[in-house]
């Protein structure tokens, strides 16, 4: 069987994680990952890292993906020690109003149904024990979980690019695409920095909405 090829342009967090679960899942997928500069590098390199489950940066609707994401690198740090650069350090996270109240209550039911440590704290002095310092007038509570940290967006990059190496990936540093030609509807080739056209015939099939290249701009 002809293995279908595909193309990532971006060895960042994003485009390495593409390739990972493409060689994990997808054994017939011929996985081609372009870097300009090193894995890991650029937008990825500046990330936060915030690895949480008790944080307003996304609605409850995004529940299951916030979720996977938390157990895809809790359980890759424990099968690989060091993969990801976890820390943890829990998360407080301040209501001091009661919409955010309503907010941070649904975390915490959420991380609790899920497996995980989780509670919503009303006396200022359990508060303080996290941050003693903090000045609570007016702030209605907070949620908790010690189960939360950070990881090293950097360093997770690198894994899943080695990773996904391992499964057959054709990882390419320093290597800029400039442009993907298409005749007829077919990726003919791809011009890097390099000088090279990468395949002769790469289909771009319609009817399904699929493209054969993923390119990604950070």
């Amino acid at each position: 069987m002809t293995k279908k090829r595909i193309g990532i342009v971006g060895g960042g967090i994003i485009g390495t994680a593409i390739a990972y679960f493409l060689t994990h899942e997808h054994p017939d997928a011929e996985v081609y990952l372009f870097e300009k500069n090193t894995i890991g590098s650029g937008t990825t390199a500046k990330s936060a890292g915030t690895h949480c489950l008790i944080d307003d940066s996304l609605p409850h609707e995004f529940w299951s993906i916030r979720l996977f994401g938390f157990k895809f690198y809790t359980e890759l740090e424990k099968r690989i020690p060091g993969s990801t650069g976890f820390e943890q350090t829990g998360t407080l996270l301040i209501a001091p109003y009661p919409e955010y109240e309503k907010y941070a209550l649904q975390a915490v039911d959420l991380a609790v149904a899920s497996g995980y440590q989780a509670e919503y704290w009303k006396d200022p002095e359990k508060i303080r024990t996290i941050i003693p310092d903090l000045t609570l007038d007016g702030v209605l509570g907070a949620a908790y979980s010690p189960d939360d940290g950070f990881v090293d967006a950097t360093m997770i990059s690198n894994t899943l690019a080695r990773l996904s190496r391992e499964k057959g990936a054709k990882v390419m540093i320093g290597t800029e695409v400039q442009n993907v030609n298409v005749v007829d509807n077919k990726v003919t080739g791809v011009d890097t920095n390099k000088g090279t056209s990468i395949w002769t015939c790469w289909s771009i099939p319609p009817a399904h909405g699929r493209l054969s290249l993923a390119k990604r701009s950070a």
